[in-house]
């Protein structure tokens, strides 16, 4: 985390419990009032990140900015629902504590499969430029960073899910940075970097090793060529 600025309505979110992991969706309404057993709680944020018993207490999280603390919800991870958090800012501000944060904006690379880099092919700052896996070389075609809105960028451009595609198999590339939710990214505490539109893990398609493997998105399955770090 580098921060905690809130997220707006309609902004992509990522919250974490014990029994679903990491779920995604969008944040719907500010301010909510939810009336427990035990009484009212004011000032809640919904979401579509589903929920189930025991994802009490895990965190929200928007691109690299903390967001809240999991309260409750309805519906489950099956059918679908919501689930909403208590702001982080709240909490920090009531018991008097400061969120230790890693940064943001510096330039890294993102490692996975093979201890090979995320890499724009030729470090073509070109619109639908497909982006590949390459072993590290320490070019700016390896570049990234991540500005702390939920973007990740290189070559003045942000990565993007083709098309918005929440299909397996979308592509990985680079287009104009416009904050649409197909440049959202989350890193997750399992190592994963995880699309929230589509709930799809950045993926090494067919988990091929060699310098110029193609990157798509791909259902979550916590293999090795989902598996990614900074570096």
């Amino acid at each position: 985390m580098t921060g905690s600025q809130e997220a707006s309505v309609g902004a992509a979110v990522c919250r974490s419990g014990r029994t679903t992991g990491w779920q995604c969706g969008t944040i719907t309404a500010k301010n909510v009032t939810v009336n427990y057993s035990a009484g009212p709680v004011y000032g809640m944020v919904r979401s579509t990140a589903c929920a189930q018993p025991g994802d009490s207490g895990g965190s929200f999280v928007a691109g690299t900015q903390a967001q809240g603390v999991t309260s409750g919800g309805s519906g489950n991870c099956t059918t679908g629902g919501s689930t909403v958090y208590q702001p982080v800012n709240e909490i920090l501000s009531r018991y008097g504590l400061s969120l230790t944060t890693s940064g943001g904006g510096s330039t890294h690379r993102i490692i996975g499969l093979a201890d090979k880099c995320v890499d724009v092919p030729g470090a073509n700052g070109a619109d639908g430029q497909y982006l590949n896996l390459w072993h590290c070389n320490g070019t700016n075609a390896q570049d990234w960073t991540l500005p702390g809105d939920g973007t990740i960028r290189a070559v003045g451009l942000c990565m993007d899910v083709a098309w918005g595609s929440v299909e397996n198999g979308a592509v990985v590339q680079l287009a104009y940075c416009s904050g649409n939710p197909a440049q959202q990214w989350v890193f997750t505490s399992a190592g994963e970097l995880v699309n929230p539109q589509a709930n799809k893990c950045l993926d090494v398609k067919n988990g091929d090793s060699s310098d110029g493997a193609r990157l798509q998105t791909y259902q979550c399955h916590g293999g090795a060529n989902q598996q990614w770090r900074l570096g």
